[in-house]
């Protein structure tokens, strides 16, 4: 075991000397192995070493044994000990989360504050033997290249020197070493999904290939090679579109698309990454759909994806717009009224040369023209409301607003900051699509009840 666990410190650069490193301690064989292993680490000079343990309470008196247990263990050893005791089962009923997760979560949580109270690396006792259960798991459940990687050697100030040593390894390390380690109870509970894997499923290729730990840890290593490489690749396509003057605020369809079909996943993961969230497989395959077609995808997460005029980008959701509503009269109208976007609603009365002129220019003045004299009621400025509709001037077809805005290829980003003229009878006019046919522009000789609406400000 420490001949493995000395190739993996190497192989993967995980501690140097003069290295503070905290030992995560449950208890058990893999973790008191470990606590001894970097205990020969330390006695040699080359590290400083504390452990912690957190006790939370799932397993009653059980988890108080073991809480004693490592205490024992760290005076006698003479290493400096952080406990943290936390009722996991009630963080997990809180969060609805399982007691699982929710531990997982309580662990990690602990070794962040050690690492950030005191830059210590915090060494985690997990084995081969824990690898390839995470493999066969994750296998079960569908999982694409970067899954097959198992666990990580190192992440950040995590490391886990055992990782090349199967759990009969460290077994044989605590019997050879008189090392004493508690049990705990629920690794025999066929309940969980990770303990039926273990107690059922490895024995199996055990019997298939004795060998099967090496096979696995080979199998592991070539995944860990391929992922490394394709990251590579990656990261050089991105690079290469800054350089163009794409990313990072966009990249070229037509180059994404002259990629591999596994590199092309490779991109949206690490973009995904950048904004700080994951994508499935599912996703990346309606990513790669909409980035040849074109359009937008809420992808979950807080992340949407945008293919649009050659170039495709994730971003994040901006919060849901909240409704506006603005009410008015047509002689504040006539003197401006401020956006909430910051722009400026204008609305002025064309005189009868413009009026005339109308037909010889493009129709977007006269599409624009609202016949004052049909208004009903109160005006107010306001966005969208769900139910809203909308019959376009000469159109003869009424449409939601939702359908219009869809056939107009409206980004749903812009969708709510559309100002929109009503009064009590419903729409008069929609920035962007004209007049509701009621109360557009007729015969020139009502000119005078006409004004024509036009935004200036920002650039949309």
């Amino acid at each position: 075991m420490k001949t493995k666990a000395l190739a993996a410190i190497r192989a993967y650069s995980m501690l140097e000397q003069g290295d503070l490193v905290c030992a995560a301690v449950s208890g058990g064989a893999d973790s008191v192995a470990l606590l001894h292993f970097l205990r020969t680490l330390r006695q040699a000079g080359g590290i400083s070493l504390t452990a912690c343990h957190l006790n939370h309470g799932l397993r009653g008196e059980e988890a108080d044994r073991d809480e004693a247990f490592v205490r024992a263990l760290c005076r006698r050893w003479q290493v400096p000990l952080t406990v943290e005791r936390l009722d996991v089962a009630a963080l997990a009923r809180q969060q609805r989360i399982s007691e699982e997760t929710a531990g997982r979560q309580a662990r990690y949580a602990l070794f962040e504050r050690l690492h950030r109270e005191t830059g210590c690396k915090v060494a985690t006792a997990h084995t081969l033997s824990d690898n390839m259960e995470t493999l066969l798991f994750r296998m079960a459940r569908g999982t694409g290249l970067h899954g097959m990687r198992g666990i990580p050697p190192v992440r950040g100030y995590l490391c886990r020197p055992l990782i090349y040593c199967t759990r009969r390894e460290v077994e044989g390390y605590c019997a050879g070493q008189g090392l004493g380690y508690v049990q705990d109870s629920t690794n025999l509970l066929p309940g969980y999904t990770r303990n039926r894997i273990r107690l059922e499923l490895i024995p199996q290729f055990y019997r298939l290939n004795p060998a099967v730990d090496a096979a696995f840890l080979h199998l592991i290593q070539s995944m860990e090679e391929s992922a490394g490489f394709l990251r590579q690749q990656a990261e050089q396509f991105l690079q290469q579109q800054a350089a163009a003057g794409q990313a990072p605020a966009a990249l070229s369809a037509p180059a994404f698309l002259e990629l591999h079909p596994a590199l092309q996943r490779e991109v949206l993961a690490l973009l995904a990454e950048q904004q700080g969230g994951t994508l499935s497989w599912r996703q990346t395959d309606l990513c790669r759909e909409l980035a040849a077609r074109g359009g937008v995808s809420q992808l979950g997460g807080g992340l949407r994806f945008v293919s649009r005029g050659g170039r495709l980008w994730l971003e994040p959701m901006a919060p849901p717009a909240e409704p506006w509503e603005l009410p008015l009269s047509l002689g504040q109208l006539a003197a401006g009224v401020l956006l909430p976007d910051g722009r400026n609603l204008l609305a002025h009365r064309p005189n009868g040369g413009e009026f005339k002129n109308f037909d010889k220019k493009s129709n977007l003045c006269l599409k624009n023209t609202l016949d004052c004299g049909k208004i009903y009621g109160n005006i107010v400025l306001r966005s969208r409301r769900p139910g809203d509709t909308f019959t376009p001037a000469g159109r003869g077809v009424t449409k939601t607003l939702k359908k219009l805005f869809n056939e107009a290829k409206i980004p749903p980003e812009r969708r709510d900051s559309l100002a929109i003229l009503a009064d009590e009878a419903g729409i008069l006019w929609i920035e962007g699509f004209g007049c509701d046919a009621r109360a557009a522009a007729g015969p020139a000789a009502q000119s005078s009840n006409y004004i024509t609406m036009a935004i200036e400000g920002k650039t949309k």
